[in-house]
């Protein structure tokens, strides 16, 4: 399947609001959560912020500025796995975990591929013009 901008728009946006819902309920919690529960939610909010604003903004950052997409995805990986490693210290390693780990990296490796595939093919439509 290949994505095209128009549906990777929808993907960074929908993802993007689901983030933040999900950050935000766990936030909401106030002083009963953990305070790198608090921290990784707030990483986590901002990346969805990030999200959101490639989502809204992918055709032209594609030709203008597809490396600022890629850092932003790439800064999605490390979140990943920090998210990963801080829930695994703080309740043990769990099979949820793990399955969101790889489900998780391997969404974002597909994601990042369709990203550099759509600039390139962007970028050409725009010098055949």
């Amino acid at each position: 399947m290949k994505e095209t901008v128009g549906s990777l728009t929808a993907y960074f946006i929908v993802i993007s609001v689901l983030s933040l819902i999900s950050n935000g309920r766990v936030l909401a919690q106030g002083t009963q959560i953990h305070p790198l529960v608090w921290l990784i939610c707030i990483v986590g909010s901002l990346l969805s912020i990030a999200y959101f604003y490639l989502g809204i903004t992918l055709r032209q950052r594609l030709i203008d500025s597809s490396q600022l997409i890629n850092s932003i995805i790439y800064a999605s990986i490390v979140y990943i796995i920090l998210n990963f490693l801080i829930i695994s210290l703080l309740v043990g390693l769990q099979t949820g975990s793990i399955i969101q780990l790889v489900l998780g990296l391997l969404i974002t490796w597909y994601l990042l591929n369709s990203v550099k595939r759509l600039s390139a093919q962007e970028k050409s439509k725009l010098r055949s013009k």
